[in-house]
C-alpha cells in the first residue's frame, strides 16, 4: 500500500504539468478506495481470528456455518464498494 501510494505520488509530481486535475482526482479517488477495501479485509480478519480463537459459536449453528456467514457479510460489503 505504501509502495502505490509512493508511485503515485511520484508520478503526480514528475507529471504534474501535464496532467490534469481530473486525472490526479481519479488517482486520489482510487487510493481512497484501495484503503477502504483494506480495511474491509484487516476488519474481516480480525473477526475471523476472534471467531477462531474464542471458539464462541451459538449452539444452535455449527462452526463452519459462523465461519461461512462472516465471509458472506464481508462479501456482502466488498460488493457494496
Amino acid at each position: 500500500m505504501i509502495a502505490v501510494c509512493a508511485f503515485s505520488a511520484i508520478i503526480v509530481v514528475m507529471a504534474g504539468s501535464d496532467i490534469s486535475v481530473y486525472v490526479i482526482g481519479w488517482i486520489a479517488f482510487s487510493i481512497f478506495w484501495e484503503i477502504q477495501r483494506r480495511r474491509t479485509m484487516a476488519r474481516f480478519h480480525g473477526s475471523l481470528q476472534t471467531l477462531l480463537a474464542t471458539q464462541q459459536v451459538d449452539r444452535d449453528k455449527s462452526p463452519i456455518g459462523a465461519v461461512l456467514d462472516l465471509v458472506a457479510e464481508v462479501s456482502n460489503q466488498a460488493l457494496i464498494f
